[in-house]
This record gives structure tokens, sequence and C-alpha cells, in this order.
């Protein structure tokens, strides 16, 4: 059996809109900004995942808080267990596969 992973306290992501790197905390209703972004786009992406790597954060832990604070955190997609490795959602019919 497969073992149920958990949501960390907060992971850190970049905002599509802007690209500055953001905090969010597990149950919060919006993120939090932070001073760790830098003017390049693709140099915070980078930065953000490393920091989520160093916490021990997966990618489907970080698109399950993504998840959760867009769409509620009682949703599936804020179910680290409903992402696979790459964090992409995985649909109920291709999880029974």
């Amino acid at each position: 059996m497969k073992e149920k992973i958990e949501l960390p306290d907060f992971c850190y992501t970049t905002l599509f809109s802007t690209g500055e790197i953001v905090r969010i905390k597990r149950g919060a209703l919006t993120y939090e900004r932070t001073d760790r972004s830098t003017p390049d786009r693709a140099m915070n992406r980078l930065l953000a995942e490393r920091c989520n790597t160093v916490m021990g954060i997966t990618k489907a832990q970080k698109e399950a808080m993504l998840g959760g604070m867009l769409l509620g955190w009682e949703r599936p997609a804020a179910d680290p267990n409903r992402y696979d490795l790459s964090g992409n959602f995985i649909l109920i019919e291709d999880m029974e596969k």
C-alpha cells in the first residue's frame, strides 16, 4: 500500500501574473509575499523549486497546496495523493488502474 502523503506547513511557488515568489500556508485562503524574488521570472521559479526541495516538499505537495488555496482545502485538489511525481493531477479512474 502506498504511504499517504501529507501537506507541509507551507511551500513556495511563483505567481503566474508577475513571476514573483510567494509562500502558501496550509489552510490559508491567500498567499503571502516574500522578499526572495528577483527581477527574473525563470530564476524565481528555480529558487522556489529549490527552497521546496531543501524543505523536502514534493511537486505533488506544492500543487496540492496551490489547489487548496485556490479551490478550497476540503477539495480533492488539496490532496497531494491525487498528484503524480511531476505534480500532475490524477483523475479517479486513472488512480484505480
